[in-house]
């Protein structure tokens, strides 16, 4: 073996070796239950130190975990991002936020806009302060539409470094525009991977939207499907067909519980209410 070879091999051999303290799990090692973010009503959950059945936050975002909306265009995406947020800044957004419940502690809101005008973003922005009537200074927000996919998610990352301490819910609507092809397997699983390190590394939760396609109803491109296969919980919009302008939410998929179908919708105000409060799914 060549001795360029050698010291190529000792050197990954050290680098592996730097990681193993932290990615090595020991069977006694006791790992905590990630704090839940967002909530939806709650479940019962069998205690095995206590040794009964007790009732727990049902999650629909956890801190360091991914979440992400899929839909069509023109289903109130950003109006159930708006809920969300205010859900999570003010507890409950009073009798608009159902059985939803936030649980931040203190910490804030960034919320990053990358598709629409500075106009339409800030009548988006404005809803919690809306709905609650109330002037958050832990919620921030931020129009990325005339910037490249590369300084959307460089903006992004500098900016949780330089001031990310205590966020606690990173809102990103819509993923795909910080990224130059979907359909790039590669620049898609990079794409993944920077966004679950920044979760890992600030301990927050991140809410993202991502379209679907009008064939399949599936999220769009190998961004989709790798989204779909790291988020914690993924909730897929729909017109509802029977009640006319209400908006269907089903949990498609949840490394947790999941919650019932919902339907919100937006009233005479242009403001999002949740209509049908979601409960434990029966299995």
């Amino acid at each position: 073996m060549k001795q360029e070879d050698i010291n190529k091999k000792e050197e990954q051999r050290m680098y592996y070796d730097m990681m193993l303290s932290e990615l090595y799990v020991a069977k006694n090692e006791v790992i905590e239950e990630p704090p839940v973010a967002i909530s939806a009503g709650t479940y019962k959950d069998y205690d095995y130190e206590l040794k009964e059945f007790i009732e727990r936050p049902l999650p629909i975002a956890t801190y360091g975990n991914i979440t992400f909306i899929q839909a069509p265009p023109k289903t109130c995406k950003s109006f159930l991002v708006s809920l969300l947020s205010t859900v999570y800044l003010n507890d409950t957004a009073g009798k608009r936020g159902g059985n939803f419940r936030g649980h931040r502690e203190g910490r804030g809101v960034l919320h990053f806009d990358t598709e629409q005008s500075k106009y339409h973003a800030k009548k988006m922005f404005s809803r919690p302060f809306r709905i609650t009537g109330r002037d958050f200074e832990e919620y921030n927000s931020f129009v990325l539409r005339e910037l490249s996919a590369n300084d959307k998610l460089g903006f992004i990352e500098w900016y949780m470094e330089e001031h990310g301490e205590n966020v606690g819910l990173v809102i990103i609507d819509g993923i795909a525009d910080l990224c130059h092809d979907t359909n790039d397997q590669k620049e898609s699983s990079e794409l993944v991977q920077r966004l679950m390190t920044l979760t890992s590394k600030y301990n927050c939760a991140l809410l993202t939207v991502i379209h679907t396609t009008k064939t399949t109803n599936l999220a769009g491109g190998h961004l989709g499907s790798f989204l779909a296969k790291k988020a914690e919980t993924v909730m897929d919009l729909s017109q509802n067909e029977i009640m006319g302008g209400q908006i269907t939410v089903k949990c498609k998929d949840a490394r947790n519980q999941k919650f019932e179908d919902f339907d919100f919708g937006v009233d005479k105000y242009g403001l999002p209410k949740i209509i049908t409060p979601p409960t434990l799914t029966n299995f």
